[in-house]
Order: C-alpha cells, then sequence, then structure tokens
C-alpha cells in the first residue's frame, strides 16, 4: 500500500509518492515481538540544526511555508550527528527504496521553496 501524499507528477512519468512501499515500522512479525524495520535506503534532509528546540521550530516554519507537504502522517526522522565537538540535528523526510524516487520528490520539494537534498535513511521516529 502506496501513501496517498503525492507530490511530483509530469505528464510523461510515473507519479511519485512520498513512500516507496507501505511505512511498517509499526507492524508486528508473526512469530516475533520485534518491530519490522522499514526497508528503505534514501530520504530527503531538509534541515540542519543545532538543537532540538531549533528543529522543532524550523519544522514548524516549514509546515507553514508548504502545508501540502507534512499533510497526513510523512514518516519524519531525526539524526543526531556530532560534527567538529558540535551537535547537528538533522530533519530527514520521508522513506525511499529507490533513488530516482527520492530525487523527484526531492525537486517538488525544492519547487514548494524548501531546500532539500537526498541523504541516507535513518531510523529514528519522529512525531508532530
Amino acid at each position: 500500500m502506496q501513501n496517498s501524499f503525492l507530490l511530483a507528477q509530469t505528464q510523461n512519468e510515473p507519479v511519485s509518492t512520498m513512500l516507496d512501499q507501505a511505512d511498517t515500522s509499526q507492524a508486528l512479525p508473526n512469530d516475533s515481538s520485534d518491530a519490522v524495520k522499514p526497508d528503505y535506503a534514501f530520504a530527503l534532509q531538509l534541515a540542519s540544526v543545532n538543537s532540538e528546540q531549533g528543529l522543532a521550530s524550523t519544522l514548524k516554519k516549514m509546515a507553514k511555508r508548504a502545508p501540502s507537504i507534512f499533510q497526513g502522517k510523512p514518516i519524519l526522522n531525526v539524526e543526531v550527528a556530532d560534527v567538529n565537538e558540535h551537535t547537528y540535528y538533522r530533519l530527514k523526510f520521508g522513506g525511499y527504496k529507490y533513488l530516482k524516487n527520492a530525487k523527484a520528490d526531492c525537486e517538488a520539494i525544492k519547487r514548494q521553496g524548501i531546500d532539500c537534498w537526498v541523504s541516507n535513511y535513518t531510523d529514528n521516529r519522529i512525531y508532530f
């Protein structure tokens, strides 16, 4: 099942969705109590800030600027990175199995005024 949130569509290419497959991170396998991990390789990095409070305020600003991107229940993850003795919180959006789909959606997000780039998927889900 695919997420119904659509970003990019052209006349000659199939519609790209925010997810290549259903978000199964909360599903349980039949014979185990461990959660099934999503099979994503890519995500879209939307921001990198130096505090958790900055992450929340940046997300709110983006949601006001381009509400259609954040409608429904998009997959949002945060990657915490230590670089040169500083901690950064990287906001990542979506989950993609295929690079071409991630690139297409990144271009669609850029057209809505939010910068992004394709990055690795981080399974550290946040909710807003």
